[in-house]
């Protein structure tokens, strides 16, 4: 007798405990053909920007104009107290072909040095 004639044994008794697996596919990650650029504006801006002096250090011309259908991996970036988007403006042009880089611009800072510093967390919100 082996484990085999058990089972039958068990099953022919009425006794035979049946496990079904019902439960549903986990969903897949199935990726796009194609990301739609970020939305730019004051608070993520893009290469057309930039101030003359720095659009001349680009590796490119007309980067605002510039298609990236491999876009994959995005990187957001919030600098810290003493940056500005022109800072990190070099990182953002060299990027990768399959990552787009996206630099919050914060108030007071840079291209929005006109607006007041956020002074508390309710007017980071706004």
């Amino acid at each position: 007798m082996d484990f085999d004639d058990l089972e039958d044994e068990e099953a022919s008794a009425g006794c035979a405990v049946v496990i079904k697996d019902d439960k549903p596919a986990a969903p897949t990650y199935e990726p796009e053909d194609y990301m739609p650029p970020i939305l730019r504006n004051f608070r993520l801006p893009d290469f057309n920007g930039l101030p003359d002096q720095i659009v001349k250090l680009l590796p490119e011309k007309d980067l605002h104009l510039k298609a990236r259908p491999k876009v994959c991996i995005r990187c957001f970036v919030f600098y810290g107290a003493g940056d500005t988007w022109y800072a990190w403006a070099m990182l953002a042009a060299t990027a990768p072909a399959y990552c787009e880089v996206a630099v919050h611009e914060w108030p007071s800072h840079g291209s929005r040095d006109e607006e007041e510093a956020l002074t508390t967390l309710d007017a980071m919100v706004e």
